[in-house]
């Protein structure tokens, strides 16, 4: 009796372990790993791209300023242009959050696209956004990225209206 029980538990275990095999061998083979290497995209553009898609706002912006409140830092930014989203008449200055605690390292009077999300309360004076990417001006391939965002604009902007 223990002899057939002991080869009873030998076989679910074997059918178990072939059973994980499988799922793993099937999750690599439909990864986003290959399809990022079959697209020749790395993380970090596909991560950039996802952003835009799903931002109620991409603006090319000049930083000016970060203000401290109690909520914590907000940084300050003078718009240049609106790629996707629509902005508030008088809007002169676009107040960013961030998700985190990480506080990245903006400098002055730089130039960057700003991948925001429009957070709406009744807390603020203002509009505030949480930012989602910020892409630096002075990045080699700043041109295709601006173009990339304004095809996501044109093509799924799913900004509400407000």
């Amino acid at each position: 009796m223990r002899k057939r029980v002991l080869i009873g538990l030998t076989i679910v275990s074997m059918l178990c372990a072939l059973t994980a095999c499988r799922e793993k061998a099937k999750e690599s083979a439909s990864g986003s790993i290959g399809d990022e290497i079959a697209s020749g995209n790395d993380s970090t553009s596909s991560d950039l791209q996802k952003a835009m898609e799903h931002s109620t706002h991409i603006i090319d912006a000049v930083y000016t300023k970060e203000e401290e409140y109690a909520s914590g830092v907000t940084f300050c930014f003078a718009p240049i242009q609106a790629v996707k989203g629509s902005m508030e008449a008088g809007e002169d200055v676009i107040y960013v959050q961030l998700p985190s605690e990480e506080k990245p390292i903006f400098q002055e009077n730089g130039e960057y696209l700003l991948v925001l999300e429009k957070n709406i309360s009744v807390y603020y004076e203002h509009s505030v956004y949480v930012l989602l990417e910020a892409v630096p001006a002075n990045q080699r391939d700043w041109e295709d990225t601006l173009a990339e965002a304004k095809r996501i604009a044109a093509v799924s902007d799913s900004s509400p209206k407000y």
